[in-house]
């Protein structure tokens, strides 16, 4: 889990990236993110799983806590690139039962990569 200067938690910052933000959408998860224009060198993140993706609470609660724990280790790597940043992680309805570690980490890896990409040429229309 990160520490909570790194985690979304107003709602106003949330609706703004819902609004001005920018989609990419991987196998299990679908990325929103936006580069702010902040003093700070942070980068925020958030990481949705719906009621949708399962009843049980628990289902949902293990799902969020495999992203959180694939981002402690992949995000570093990123962390020069996505300063000023916010992104918001949904996990697809569809991913219920398909949600193994390695698989996630690859589609995770492959979707901060092309935000990597899109935050260094923000000219091109990113979807």
């Amino acid at each position: 889990m990160f520490k909570k200067k790194y985690r979304l938690k107003k709602k106003k910052e949330i609706e703004k990236i819902f609004k001005k933000g920018s989609l990419i959408t991987g196998k299990f998860v679908i990325i929103r993110f936006l580069k702010e224009e902040k003093e700070s060198p942070l980068f925020k993140v958030a990481v949705f799983v719906g009621k949708k993706y399962s009843k049980l609470a628990t289902q949902r609660n293990r799902a969020r806590r495999l992203i959180w724990k694939i981002l402690a280790e992949v995000l570093p790597r990123f962390n020069q690139y996505l300063n000023h940043s916010a992104i918001i992680f949904i996990v697809k309805n569809n991913a219920l039962g398909e949600l193994e570690k390695n698989e996630l980490r690859k589609d995770l890896i492959i979707l901060l990569k092309k935000i990597k990409e899109n935050l260094k040429n923000p000219q091109e229309d990113f979807i």
